[in-house]
């Protein structure tokens, strides 16, 4: 974002605006990916514990 604000090239080429709904975008899209991955780590998530499972 300090690159988009100092007009630097090649960054100056878009609006600020542009910029930063494409930086919103990927962190959201990070966040999904994110959430989505942690779901299925999380403790207790299994039916029994492998210490009983065999």
């Amino acid at each position: 974002m300090a690159a988009v604000w100092t007009g630097a090239w090649p960054f100056a080429l878009l609006p600020d605006v542009a910029w930063g709904a494409a930086v919103t975008a990927m962190f959201s899209v990070s966040a999904v990916v994110h959430t989505y991955y942690a779901r299925g780590r999380r403790i207790g998530e299994t039916d029994e514990p492998p210490e009983l499972g065999g």
